[in-house]
């Protein structure tokens, strides 16, 4: 795990990030949003949509692609629903026009792309969304993760840009890289080796923080595969608070907005609905595989929320009228997938404070034997 794969990989996830970057993803545009008019006066709903096709040609392939819908008849609504729908078209596209053309080896299986979508933030006046997409080549050593971001202001629909969120300068640069260096060695601990990714990976360069999000919390920073660190580390992320921000922070942009109007329940998807608790975000502790599912005061982790969310967890789409054959056949569903008891342990706990299941007895008492076929 501490070496670097195959050359492949990297090609894959320089293949990506161009894909990504020719429909507008991520782009480092510094145009900021127009400011607002007027300020809706509700919070937008949303919900989760997928592609889901395949195909044989130019080689067989499987995409299961989810993006955020933001439901609403404004015409701020439809312009990011149109664009976060034409970035998962053109993700998919794209992923099958770098398909290998000719025939692939007998039993080599079919490649796929694969994405998930998680809430940053949702008011009045900011939206936000994260998606994470991996894709496997047939005949690969492994997949490739890429992480990518969308903000936009609810008052016309614009995308937001790093940038533009700042005042005017690129002070803010080498702040990030230091504030993400910090976080990052205090969160990864020993597994970050060799150390010099780390130091590429976050040098004061647009390129390097184009996966940024405007949360309830602060600013988060997420870092796809191999950016600072080798494959194991996985896509990690940082939250940088507030207060650290307040000096560079340009007024009226999607950062000032968030921190005056600071939400205390965010709809999380897959979810539908409020959390039945407020919510927290806490990184896992160093050398910890997954953070704490609730914070002080039983509230929500969402960055444990997120990672089940990442893994696809079927527990996260339960809703509160879930009943406790219906969390074991969830959590035997993840089981079959992940083999991963203690992953899917902690998705159930988190599922259960965001939904504010209250059973007699947990369900996942004698998992994950209740998964075993009965004979």
């Amino acid at each position: 795990m501490g070496r670097r794969p195959p050359v492949l990989a990297g090609v894959l996830a320089g293949v990506l990030a161009g894909l990504l970057a020719g429909v507008g993803v991520g782009t480092a545009a510094a145009t900021p949003a127009a400011t607002p008019a007027a300020t809706p006066a509700a919070t937008p709903a949303i919900r989760e949509a997928r592609i889901s096709e395949h195909g044989s040609r130019p080689s067989p392939w499987r995409a299961d692609v989810a993006y955020a819908v933001v439901v609403g008849r404004t015409a701020a609504a439809r312009r990011i629903d149109a664009t976060l729908r034409g970035e998962a078209d053109a993700m998919v596209a794209g992923f099958v026009r770098q398909l290998p053309a000719g025939p692939l080896p007998k039993g080599t299986g079919a490649s796929t792309i694969e994405a998930t979508v998680q809430t940053d933030i949702v008011t009045p006046d900011v939206v936000g969304f994260t998606e994470r997409t991996s894709t496997f080549p047939a005949g690969a050593a492994h997949s490739v993760s890429l992480v990518t971001t969308d903000t936009f202001d609810m008052a016309n629909g614009a995308r937001w840009h790093l940038p533009g969120i700042f005042r005017t300068g690129d002070r803010y640069l080498p702040f990030l890289s230091r504030e993400s260096r910090q976080l990052l060695r205090r969160q990864l601990g020993v597994a970050l080796d060799p150390t010099t990714m780390l130091d590429a990976g976050t040098e004061a360069r647009l390129v390097n923080f184009q996966a940024w999000a405007v949360t309830p919390f602060g600013l988060q920073l997420t870092f796809s595969s191999y950016q600072v660190g080798p494959y194991g580390v996985g896509t990690p992320s940082v939250l940088v608070p507030f207060a650290p921000l307040a000096r560079l922070t340009r007024p009226g942009g999607p950062l000032a907005l968030a921190e005056a109007d600071r939400v205390a329940r965010t709809p999380l998807l897959p979810a539908t609905g409020l959390p039945a608790v407020d919510e927290c975000w806490a990184a896992a502790a160093t050398n910890e595989a997954f953070p704490r599912p609730v914070c002080a005061g039983g509230r929500v982790n969402v960055a444990a929320w997120d990672l089940y969310a990442s893994f696809d967890s079927r527990l996260l789409r339960l809703g509160a009228a879930a009943r406790p054959a219906t969390v074991v056949a969830a959590a035997c569903a993840d089981e079959a997938r992940l083999d991963d008891p203690a992953a899917v342990r902690g998705a159930e706990r988190v599922a259960a404070a965001y939904f504010g299941w209250r059973f007699l007895t947990s369900p996942l008492a004698t998992f994950p034997a209740d998964c075993r076929p009965r004979r």
